[in-house]
């Protein structure tokens, strides 16, 4: 056996499945989670929107309307379309689009509402020409935080990300 042979057979043992699941384990072992919280979902529609003067907004009220989602394959999507089935409803999808940004543009450009995750600090549509109508608990929330090594703490830039995600008053 050559050093090369022997070389090239640990490579290929290294990308096996079993290697693979072993890596991931090594780096649960090595990372901690901080969580940052839940973004709750809300309704974003353009400004004047009869849905805006409704008290109360359902998943029922939305079937009809031309809704903006995010693209096959996301988080966001599924947890849209989920909570729609799962009430026994068929949304009216009438537009994708990749980010959290260019949906609140698109509804701003009046074509169509959309559900999106908000931020507890309003960031998703400060400065946006759309109204907003929170929908708690209606949709599963999207939990996110970052991960540091085991037993260090997160860097200032880190901390001040951490910081941005959580609602005001939150715990760490």
């Amino acid at each position: 056996m050559t050093v090369a042979g022997g070389a090239t057979r640990a490579r290929r043992a290294w990308r096996s499945p079993g290697a693979r699941r072993f890596k991931w384990f090594l780096l649960v072992l090595a990372l901690a989670a901080c969580p940052a919280g839940a973004a709750e979902w809300g309704l974003i529609t353009p400004p004047r929107h009869p849905l805006l003067r409704k008290r109360a907004v359902s998943l029922a009220d939305l079937v009809g309307e031309p809704l903006i989602v995010f693209e096959r394959g996301s988080t966001g999507r599924q947890h849209v379309l989920e909570a729609f089935h799962g009430a026994g409803l068929s949304p009216r999808v009438d537009t994708e689009a990749t980010t959290t940004g260019v949906v609140v543009k698109m509804v701003e450009a009046g074509l169509g509402v959309s559900l999106v995750p908000l931020m507890p600090n309003g960031a998703v549509t400060r400065g946006s020409k759309v109204g907003v109508r929170p929908l708690p608990g209606r949709i599963r929330p999207i939990h996110s935080g970052i991960l540091v090594r085991r037993g260090e703490t997160p860097d200032p830039a880190a901390e001040a990300f951490l910081r941005f995600l959580r609602p005001q008053g939150a715990e760490k």
